[in-house]
């Protein structure tokens, strides 16, 4: 029997797993979930802005009706524990603001006593999940057998074929799969893991991770063999394959080669499911036959490319090619992003995206490609739209040679060079304001040499 004081309520379920929420401009944690479920989820917080989850098979189905949510100080004391049913919103103070929370849950005949809940069945309450560290190969390979763990890299990798997890025919084995995903943290430090090559080109989800679920990449590089590619069929990136079901990977890097047919990203094959792609980019040369993209080939259901950019060339025999995405397609999102890559396609071609449909948004983004090459519907934004969108306040390099402008796109607002290569010109909220109009941050997302360069991200000095 426990006793757990408790706050406000509001239920609102939420595909399969438990999510906390929390930011400092609204400090609470809102707990969702649905119902039925097969898999358990956790969440840890490593700081108020970062996800990670886990999960474990439950055997047989199960009602949840409520969650336990811990916080922990810097030495994983527990401070204090509550019982929550699903929505119920738990408004945070500032000293449990400053430190991270875990919730498990699983609990059913919740009673209210008193102000307090007693939990009388079914209760399972967890520890803190532990920091794996990762220095080196082996530790590197054996995430598969822990798909759901904690891991930090504390010093760069360089991958060896003929080592762990690295076939010297088929090179590096992808990191979880659609039926056993990542469902982790991966935390790079800012480390790199580079000599990174795979060669299986009937393969689907292919990159340094296969497919990430409900898990967050963050701070990392990844850079293929000089001379050697990433290559797959479909659903192929430099970092992962698929990130899917509001996963994340921030602040991190491919550089190198990747070759494959369909859904194809210099980050991420296909991002699904309100997953998101923030703060990273890629140096590469890539190509593909259909959803090619310089960040991610395909961005749907929901999900999200921001503050991110590509250089170097991107090449799709087909449709839907695009320096950022290939394509952008259902309430999916494209912001703050700039291409700077030479793209070249068939039909739908665009320095941002190749084609944008069903209630999708591009906005704010600048669009720097040199050349933009292609049979049908190209343009400097995006190549071919497809239903109703919100394509607007997009910028770009007006001496960019088009082949064959089409008609159904959208070219942008036109700068020059000099103009692309100021601060000027990404700030400001609106173009009346005179400072540009993407509203871009400088002060803790971009940074940029004025004159010199092109923007590049905070987090790279």
């Amino acid at each position: 029997m426990f006793k757990f004081s408790i706050d406000t309520v509001s239920v609102k379920p939420f595909r399969h797993s438990v999510v906390l929420a929390a930011s400092m401009e609204s400090p609470n944690i809102s707990i969702f979930s649905s119902f039925n479920l097969t898999k358990l989820a956790s969440i840890f917080f490593a700081s108020l802005l970062s996800v990670g989850c886990g999960s474990g098979d439950w055997g047989n189905t199960r009602t949840l009706e409520g969650c336990v949510v811990s916080f922990y100080d810097a030495n994983l004391e527990l401070l204090e524990a509550r019982y929550a049913k699903f929505g119920d919103s738990i408004n945070l103070d500032d000293k449990k603001r400053e430190h991270g929370v875990l919730g498990w849950y699983q609990a059913k005949n919740a009673t209210a006593v008193e102000g307090h809940f007693t939990i009388s069945e079914d209760v399972n309450f967890y520890a803190a999940p532990n920091v794996i560290e990762i220095s080196n190969q082996a530790e590197l390979n054996s995430i598969r057998n822990g798909l759901s763990g904690n891991y930090s890299l504390t010093r760069d990798i360089k991958l060896r074929a003929g080592e762990a997890g690295f076939d010297e025919i088929h090179g590096w084995s992808p990191i979880g799969d659609l039926a056993d995903a990542f469902t982790g943290i991966f935390n790079g430090n800012s480390h790199k893991i580079s000599g990174l090559w795979i060669d299986r080109p009937t393969a689907a989800r292919v990159g340094l991770f296969g497919c990430v679920e409900i898990g967050t990449i963050k701070n990392l590089g990844v850079l293929t063999d000089e001379t050697k590619w990433i290559q797959g069929e479909d659903y192929v990136g430099g970092i992962a394959g698929v990130i899917t079901t509001d996963s994340v990977i921030t602040n991190s890097y491919f550089a190198g080669n990747i070759s494959a047919d369909n859904f194809v990203g210099g980050i991420a094959g296909h991002v699904y499911g309100d997953s998101t792609i923030r703060g990273s980019y890629s140096k590469l040369s890539i190509s593909g036959t259909t959803n090619v993209g310089g960040i991610a080939g395909r961005v749907e259901f929901g999900s999200m490319v921001t503050n991110s950019y590509s250089i170097g060339s991107v090449i799709g025999d087909n449709t839907n090619i695009g320096g950022i995405a290939g394509e952008v397609y259902d309430f999916a999102t494209i912001t703050e992003s700039y291409s700077e890559a030479r793209i070249s396609g068939g039909i739908g071609v665009g320095g941002i995206a190749g084609n944008v449909g069903y209630s999708s948004t591009v906005i704010n983004n600048a669009a720097i490609n040199q050349e933009i090459g292609g049979l049908v519907d190209i343009n400097r934004i995006v190549g071919y739209i497809s239903g109703s969108n919100t394509i607007t306040n997009n910028f770009a390099l007006s001496i960019t040679k088009i082949e064959i402008e089409g008609d159904n796109g959208k070219e942008g607002t036109l700068k020059s060079i000099a103009q692309l290569k100021s601060r000027l010109t990404y700030m400001g909220n609106t173009i009346a304001d005179g400072k540009g109009g993407l509203g871009w941050d400088f002060a803790t997302t971009w940074k940029i040499d004025d004159g010199v360069g092109y923007p590049y991200l905070y987090w790279e000095d």
